[in-house]
C-alpha cells in the first residue's frame, strides 16, 4: 500500500519540478511511512517524474522499494494496492522466463504488464491504482481497480499532465489553483458526494474505476476494461448449493485478503457483514485475529453490545474505543483534511479514531464494505418494486402519502419520499436521491439548490445495454457511483490517514459477479434485506445478529448539538464568513437551529453539513486551518 505521485511534462522536466514531485510525495507520508522513492527521466520530452511513499504489507525488505524499473530500464512503475493473486501470477511469469529479484506484488504487475499489456488487468484480483511510464514509446499508462478500491486522481493543462493518490499532492504542484467546483459543489450540497469523474475542485478529476487510461503529447484516452455483466436467466431460488457456492467464495475472499507480512484485524460493528468476516477469519486463524470496535461513552448506546457477543463467540482479541463529544470537536478538522472533502456522516469520526486504535497494532484490517450493494442492504431496493403501485393510486391517497412520512420511522419516511418522486423524476434520478438528505434543501441559496438532479451522461444508455431494471438498475448504480466516489473514497482517506489498509473481501470481483447472477428476490423480501448472507451465514454466527435488521451507525450529535457543541456550533454556522460565501440562507438556518436547540425539531444533519462545508472551505480554499478565527 502507498501513495503514488507523477508528473508527465510534454516540454521536458525543469528542476522545479524536481523539487516539486518531492513535495507531491511528502504530503502524502501519512500513507507510507517506511519508505519513499522518486524517478525522473531526463532524456527527450516529454518526460516523467515519479514518486511514491511506501506502507510496506508483502515483502518488508528493500526489494519492494518503489519506482520499480524492469531490468531494461524502458519501464518504471509506482503501484497503490495489494495483488492478492500474486504469487500464482508470478509462477506464470516465471514459466515465460522472468527472473524475479524480490518477492514483492509490485515486480509481479509490471512484468505482467509488460508481457500482457491491458489484458493484465483482467488477470489480477486486487486492489490496485499504478502507473507504468514507457521511456521508449514517451507514455505513461494508468489503471484502477474494477471497484475503485483505490483512488486515481489527475489535472491536465496542456504543458503537463499530473496524478496522485490523493488530491492535496495535485494542489501541492505551484501551478495548480485551488478553486472550488462550483457546479460540482451543487451536487454535494444535494447528494453529500461528488459522483465521479468531478471532485470539489476545479480541473482535478478522477479515474473511473474499471478504468485504464494511456496519457502522451496526443492526449489522454480512457476506457473501461470491466463491468458486471448480468447472468441471464437469472438464479431465481436459494438452494443449499447455492449456499454452498456463496460460503466456496466468501472463504476463499476473506482468505486471499489475510495475506500479509504484518499483523492484520478486522473492524468489527456487530452487524452481520463484519461478522461474517470475522467468523471466516476465526475460521482460518482460530483465536489469533484482532477486532476493533467504537461505541460512545455512557449514556449512549452503540453497537457494542452485538460487537462484543461475536468477539465472544470466536474468541477474538477485542479492543475497543469510547469516545465524546470532544472527540468528534477535536478530530473533525483533521479528518477533513484527510478526506480532501466535507465529513458528510457524523459516523467517520469515530471511525476514524478506531483506526488510529487499530494502527497502533495492526497494518491491515478487514472490514465490510459493498455488502449492502451487492447483497440488496439499502430499504429503496425493497421499495422500488411497490413504485408501479404508488403511480395507480388516487391523487387523494397520494397526497396522503406526502404527510404521512412526518410521523412514519426514517426508512419508511425515505420509502414514502421515494415513492412519491415516481410522478416526477425517472428511476436513476431517484436512486441517486435516496441518499440525500430531506431536510436540508431548505437551508441552500437558490443560486446553489438542484433543481433538478442530472445524472451521469449515457448512463441510462449503459443500464440499457446490461438490460438491469428496477432494484438490480439501482443496486448496479450503487456499485459503480456511491461506493467507489463515496463509502470506498471515505474508507481509504479514514484508514490511511492513519497509515492502516483496509481490505473488503465482499469486493471480491468473482463474488460480485456471482451476486449479480442472482434474481433480486433471492436477496430482498418484504422488508428483509440480505436474504442470501443471513440464511448463508445461519450456522456459523449467533442468532442475535442473524436476524438483526440493519441499524446504520447513529451518534449522539443531535444531543452534544444542542448541548456541549452548541457554542463551537454557532462560532461557526453564524460566523461571517460562513454568511458571506452566499451558500445558505441564513434566516433558514437560524429558524431551523433555534428548532433544534428548543428540541422542536431534530436537524442535526443540516447543521453538520453547514458545519463541514464552513470548515472544509476554511482548510482548503482559504489556505489556512479552520480553527483560526472561528468568530469571523
Amino acid at each position: 500500500m502507498c501513495g503514488i505521485a507523477g508528473i508527465l511534462r510534454f516540454q521536458g522536466i525543469t528542476d522545479e519540478d524536481m523539487r516539486v514531485i518531492n513535495r507531491m510525495t511528502d504530503v502524502m507520508a501519512h500513507r507510507g511511512p517506511d519508505d519513499r522513492g522518486i524517478y525522473v527521466s531526463r532524456t527527450n520530452p516529454p518526460v516523467a517524474a515519479l514518486g511514491m511513499r511506501r506502507l510496506s504489507i508483502i515483502d518488508l525488505s528493500p526489494g519492494g522499494h518503489q519506482p520499480m524499473g524492469d531490468p531494461s530500464s524502458r519501464y518504471w512503475i509506482v503501484f497503490n494496492g495489494e495483488i492478492y493473486n500474486y504469487r500464482e501470477l508470478q509462477s506464470l511469469l516465471v514459466e515465460r522466463g522472468w527472473e524475479f529479484r524480490s518477492s514483492s506484488d509490485t515486480e509481479v504487475l509490471l512484468y505482467l504488464f509488460i508481457t500482457y499489456g491491458t489484458g493484465s488487468l483482467s488477470m489480477v484480483e486486487g486492489m490496485f491504482a499504478f502507473a507504468v511510464w514507457d521511456e521508449k514509446e514517451r507514455k505513461i499508462f494508468l489503471a484502477r481497480d474494477r471497484v475503485g478500491k483505490k483512488p486515481f486522481f489527475y489535472y491536465s493543462d496542456g504543458s503537463k499532465f499530473l496524478f496522485a493518490s490523493e488530491i492535496k499532492a495535485i494542489l501541492a504542484h505551484p501551478d495548480v489553483e485551488t478553486v472550488q467546483n462550483t457546479e460540482k459543489l451543487r451536487d454535494y450540497l444535494y447528494l453529500r458526494y461528488v459522483p465521479g469523474p468531478d471532485t470539489m475542485f476545479r480541473n482535478v478529476y478522477k479515474l473511473p474505476p474499471a478504468s485504464f487510461a494511456v496519457v502522451s503529447e496526443k492526449g489522454m484516452a480512457v476506457q473501461r476494461y470491466w463491468d458486471v455483466q448480468p447472468s441471464l436467466p437469472r438464479r431465481q431460488n436459494i438452494r443449499k448449493d447455492l449456499e454452498g457456492e456463496f460460503l466456496d467464495r466468501f472463504n476463499s475472499a476473506v482468505a486471499k485478503r489475510m495475506i500479509a507480512d504484518v499483523p492484520l484485524g478486522a473492524f468489527l460493528s456487530g452487524g452481520i457483514d463484519s461478522s461474517a468476516i470475522v467468523s471466516v477469519m476465526h475460521k482460518f486463524a482460530g483465536e489469533n485475529v484482532k477486532t476493533y470496535s467504537v461505541g460512545f461513552e455512557p449514556p449512549w448506546e452503540s453497537e457494542l453490545k452485538y460487537a462484543r457477543i461475536m468477539a465472544k463467540s470466536c474468541s477474538t482479541d477485542h479492543h475497543e474505543v469510547l469516545i465524546d463529544h470532544t472527540d468528534f470537536k477535536d478530530n473533525i478538522e483533521d479528518l477533513i483534511k484527510g478526506r480532501e472533502m466535507p465529513v458528510s456522516e457524523p459516523a467517520d469520526i469515530p471511525i476514524f479514531i478506531m483506526s488510529r486504535l487499530a494502527s497502533e497494532k495492526v497494518k491491515v484490517v478487514l472490514s465490510g464494505e459493498g455488502s449492502d450493494e451487492i447483497f440488496g442492504g439499502y430499504y429503496k431496493y425493497i421499495f422500488d418494486p411497490y413504485t408501479k403501485y404508488y403511480r395507480a393510486l388516487p391523487v387523494s391517497l397520494k397526497q396522503l402519502c406526502h404527510h404521512l412520512p412526518n410521523i412514519l420511522p426514517f426508512k419508511f419516511k425515505k420509502g414514502l419520499h421515494y415513492l412519491a418522486a415516481a410522478d416526477i423524476v425517472d428511476n436513476i434520478t431517484r436512486s441517486f436521491a435516496w441518499f440525500a438528505s430531506l431536510d436540508d434543501d431548505a437551508i441552500v441559496n437558490n443560486e446553489f439548490k438542484v433543481d433538478t438532479f442530472v445524472p451521469p451522461i449515457g448512463i441510462g444508455e449503459r443500464l440499457g445495454l446490461l438490460g438491469y431494471k428496477g432494484s438490480e438498475a439501482m443496486s448496479y448504480l450503487d456499485l459503480i457511483y456511491w461506493l467507489p466516489d463515496n463509502l470506498l473514497e471515505r474508507a481509504d482517506r479514514i484508514t490511511m490517514a492513519n497509515s492502516l489498509e483496509l481490505r473488503a473481501p465482499f469486493l471480491d470481483h468473482a463474488l460480485i459477479e456471482f451476486c449479480f447472477s442472482l434474481a433480486i428476490e433471492l436477496k430482498i423480501s418484504y422488508f428483509t434485506t440480505k436474504k442470501l448472507l443471513r440464511k448463508a451465514m445461519g450456522g456459523f454466527l449467533p442468532q442475535e445478529i442473524i436476524h438483526r435488521g440493519k441499524v446504520g451507525f447513529s451518534t449522539p450529535l443531535a444531543h452534544w448539538l444542542r448541548r456541549e457543541l452548541r457554542d463551537w456550533v454557532e462560532d461557526i454556522v453564524f460566523s461571517n464568513r460562513c454568511r458571506q460565501r452566499g451558500l445558505f440562507d441564513h434566516k433558514v438556518l437560524r429558524e431551523m437551529y433555534d428548532d433544534h436547540i428548543s428540541g422542536v425539531k431534530d436537524c442535526s444533519k443540516a447543521l453538520w453539513t453547514v458545519i463541514n462545508l464552513e470548515l472544509w472551505f476554511r482548510i482548503f480554499i482559504n489556505g489556512g486551518s479552520g480553527k483560526e478565527n472561528h468568530e469571523n
